[in-house]
């Protein structure tokens, strides 16, 4: 029969996250570094757009748009919707 030590066990789990974060910096480590990919529109600005609600129904994204700006809802046309913030949008 296996006997546990709790308190030890304890010390191994509160370390574990620690000890997996130490061994990921030390594989990355072996690599060569990357190069770092310029921004999508796709990738990196449409969930901007997403998270604060801009291409929602209630904001740019509804039929009529808002104060002259349209999104596609919920970001369906990113093609669109970078065409239109590039050459549309005013300002």
């Amino acid at each position: 029969m296996i006997r546990l030590n709790i308190p030890r066990m304890n010390i191994l789990l509160a370390a574990l996250p620690v000890l997996l974060q130490l061994a990921s910096a030390i594989a990355a480590g072996d690599e060569p570094a990357s190069v770092t990919a310029p921004p999508s529109f796709r990738s990196d600005i449409m969930p901007v757009f997403f998270r604060a609600g801009c291409n929602a129904g209630v904001c740019h994204g509804s039929a009529r748009g808002k104060e002259g700006f349209m999104l596609s809802l919920f970001g369906y046309d990113a093609r669109g919707d970078y065409e239109r913030v590039v050459h549309d949008m005013p300002g």
